[in-house]
């Protein structure tokens, strides 16, 4: 990490919603959303010797977490205790006796020297600023791939991250164009002018024009499938090939590509934010971080910015990296320019020289920095230890919503309130799981932590949606509460039944057995004797008073009921 070749480094984080799905369509909550299915599924090599490097290339490892180097204690020790447990899979040292495990950490072993390739393309312009090429020529970037991530945790929600170090590319151009390409998964749109390929108008502007991991067995994707309307009229989102790719035939689906592989057992995956995935980036550029201070005579007052005066061009620069926009800064309004970067920019160590500034967005975290200081390994360690936690918040919040949307089908459906109840139950117990274990006020004691926590919280609206699952788990509660009365209702009208029955069997032989009391059995019994081959006809008269006696007492009862109702 302490390479001061690196001129920037970027970090993709695709955030999803996940189930496990089998040819059972009673398939519950808990099971939909079982970790160890979800592994089961991809397969997950679970021995790893980390000192001797033994794990088989292109294959998900687990890769618990542990205390073995400096940095990673600075990191562990940043969170406070009760953080840690979801933010860390804990390995066999650091596992308590009352540990819970929430999450599990993978990581994708690739060989040496992988690549992150980018291709953008770019018009030729004369000096003039008028295109020359109007098909454009494509620009590559390939960053060196650090590690890929995928973290799955027991809300049916998972994360995978590309960690991506630059060491080629020193142009505040290239770094704008890295994050903005870099992290599409689909088209955002797609083009309409006449006698245009749609998808080519929109690699010109917001999409690369192929994204691709260099050691893997697919070429990428160019996304170029997207020009036949045929591949997306079941819903926009396929998972690219660059991350499908990391799954090989391991039946990992896109939710809209999962038709027609219903009967077969897979992982169905959606977006938890659209087309892009998060960005988390560390810029080092000191002329930019000195052109957006205002020096004064005072030292600590020297952290004003410039676009609190004038819009300046490291202004532009600060606003296009901050909201990831390669090419222009996608806000004509001065004021509205002003106070979006004034609400979206930390500017506690904002100085001259060796200063940095943070940038936080609903879709960025955003480092620029004076140099390779220590608090490059802040951004790429606890900082996006910070973000990712606040994704899975986010991604949990919507995934709670989809399964309470998903219980207001059953009655329609037909389920029993019996397994709409037992469904409730395994939804609330996880709520309160998330609310106890996932979603906190607070994760560190540090300072400069707490502030870049709450601003993630704010720009990620995460308290409001919070709030809103609140409301929707009150009425899920008042719902199973109407749903137990209806049940108890239904069970008191079967024990009434019942009852009813009852009463009425004892009624109807109520007359038979006074006339059996009156006479005994003793007469019946004495009656019923042979007499030259014949029954003795005293036993008649008896029996057929006895059955007179609940026919009427059948008649009357029923006319009684009748009468009632």
């Amino acid at each position: 990490m302490g390479n001061t070749k690196i001129q920037s480094y970027h970090i993709f984080l695709f955030p999803f919603k996940w189930d496990y799905s089998t040819n059972n369509n009673h398939i519950s909550f808990i099971e939909k959303t079982s970790i160890n299915n979800f592994l089961n599924v991809i397969e997950v090599e679970k021995e790893y010797d980390n000192s001797q490097k033994k794990a088989k290339e292109n294959v998900w490892q687990h890769d618990p977490f542990n205390l073995d180097r400096t940095d990673k204690y600075n990191e562990f020790n940043y969170f406070y205790d009760y953080v840690r447990e979801i933010l860390y899979d804990f390995d066999k040292d650091l596992q308590k006796s009352n540990h819970e495990q929430s999450q599990v950490h993978l990581e994708y072993r690739l060989p040496k020297n992988s690549k992150y390739h980018i291709s953008v393309l770019k018009k030729e312009k004369n000096q003039k600023g008028d295109k020359v090429n109007q098909k454009g020529y494509p620009k590559i970037y390939s960053l060196d791939i650090e590690s890929i991530l995928l973290n799955i945790y027991n809300s049916g929600v998972g994360i995978i991250s590309f960690h991506l170090k630059n060491e080629s590319y020193d142009s505040e151009q290239a770094v704008l164009d890295i994050n903005q390409y870099g992290r599409r998964l689909y088209p955002p749109f797609l083009g309409t002018e006449d006698g245009e390929q749609p998808i080519q108008i929109t690699q010109e502007k917001e999409l690369a024009n192929y994204i691709s991991i260099n050691s893997m067995k697919s070429p990428g994707d160019d996304f170029r499938q997207y020009d036949s309307n045929a591949y997306y009229k079941n819903g926009p989102f396929r998972l690219p090939a660059f991350i499908s790719s990391l799954f090989e035939d391991k039946r990992i689906y896109s939710e809209d590509d999962i038709g027609r592989k219903e009967s077969v057992t897979h992982i169905s995956i959606s977006p938890v934010l659209d087309d892009r995935m998060f960005v988390i980036s560390w810029y080092k550029n000191k002329e930019k971080i000195n052109a957006l201070t205002v020096p004064e005579n005072n030292f600590f007052k020297s952290t004003s910015l410039k676009y609190l005066e004038a819009t300046a061009e490291a202004n532009d620069f600060w606003y296009k990296f901050l909201f990831v926009d390669a090419n222009y800064a996608n806000c004509g309004d001065e004021t509205m320019f002003k106070s979006l970067l004034s609400d979206h920019t930390y500017k506690r160590w904002l100085v001259p020289d060796w200063g940095s500034v943070y940038g936080i967005s609903r879709y960025s975290f955003m480092s620029l920095m004076s140099a390779d200081s220590i608090y490059r390994t802040h951004v790429t360690g606890m900082y996006y230890k910070m973000v990712e936690l606040c994704l899975l918040q986010r991604a949990s919040v919507l995934r709670f919503s989809d399964e309470i949307t998903h219980v207001s089908r059953l009655e329609k459906e037909g389920k029993p309130n019996k397994e709409i109840m037992q469904e409730i139950k395994t939804i609330y117990s996880s709520y309160i799981h998330f609310v106890n274990k996932v979603y906190f006020r607070e994760i560190t004691a540090q300072e400069q932590g707490i502030e870049l926590y709450d601003m993630l919280q704010d720009k990620m609206r995460i308290n409001r949606h919070v709030k809103e699952l609140e409301s929707e788990i009150g009425e899920l509660h008042q719902y199973a509460i109407l749903l137990e009365e209806e049940e108890r209702t239904k069970q008191d009208e079967i024990r009434n039944k019942q009852g009813h029955t009852l009463n009425k069997i004892a009624f109807i032989f109520l007359p038979a057995t006074v006339v059996a009391g009156i006479f005994g059995f003793s007469t019946i019994d004495n009656s019923f004797r042979f007499t030259k081959g014949t029954i003795d006809p005293n036993f008649w008269w008896p029996l057929i008073l006895a059955v007179l006696a609940s026919l009427l007492g059948w008649w009357y009862f029923n006319s009684k009921i009748k009468n009632h109702d």
